[in-house]
């Protein structure tokens, strides 16, 4: 089973708090199985177990405003300024025309 961190611990606290159902990477060509579960890790130690019910590839300028919501960071235009400072870390050219792979997921345990 694949353990993975976030960059900052609150959005791990809104996930256990039911506010983040979803959350997206830039799209590396492959997508998520259905049903797929991970963990989310804090300070090395599991923290939410997840299981990917949906996921969807599009445009990052094509985010609707009822998808980003259920990321729990906020409406559209807050989101889109949060991911574009994020995203630039890691892909400098990062721009509205690169691919997102979007998940929405549930939580199967918490173990914190």
């Amino acid at each position: 089973m694949i353990r993975w961190s976030f960059d900052d611990d609150h959005l791990l606290d809104l996930v256990i708090a039911g506010k983040k159902r979803a959350t997206c990477s830039v799209y590396s060509g492959k997508i998520t199985p259905l049903g797929e579960e991970s963990i989310i890790t804090k300070n090395g130690k599991d923290a939410v177990k997840i299981r990917i019910i949906a996921a969807k590839v599009f445009k990052f300028k094509e985010a609707k405003e009822e998808d980003v919501i259920k990321e729990g960071e906020g409406n559209l235009e807050a989101w889109r300024k949060i991911h574009i400072e994020f995203f630039k870390k890691y892909y400098p050219d990062f721009n509205d025309d690169y691919d997102i792979l979007f998940e929405e997921f549930e939580v199967v345990e918490i173990y914190e």
